[in-house]
């Protein structure tokens, strides 16, 4: 069965919306960081475009001043793009 994009289920509970801001992912107890820029916001997750992408990890910390502090968990990956649940 083959669907177009406007068919598709949506999995999210919460709507998001467009954002643009930037950020910091803070890892390994704050040991390290990597910059970032917010793409989309919910009340429960984000989408980011990481400075490095395949090296983020897949729980951190994220500061900016759309979500102040935050703790991530990954929900999924593509290419230079992390989905992500607030903790």
């Amino acid at each position: 069965m083959l669907f177009d994009k406007a068919s598709k289920l949506e999995r999210r509970v919460q709507n998001r919306r467009k954002t643009l801001g930037n950020g910091v992912i803070y890892f390994a107890s704050g040991s390290y960081a990597m910059d970032c820029v917010i793409l989309d916001l919910s009340e429960s997750g984000a989408r980011i475009r990481p400075a490095d992408a395949p090296t983020c990890p897949d729980e951190f910390l994220l500061d900016s001043k759309e979500v102040g502090r935050v703790f991530c968990e990954v929900m999924w990956r593509r290419n230079d793009l992390i989905g992500v649940r607030f903790v």
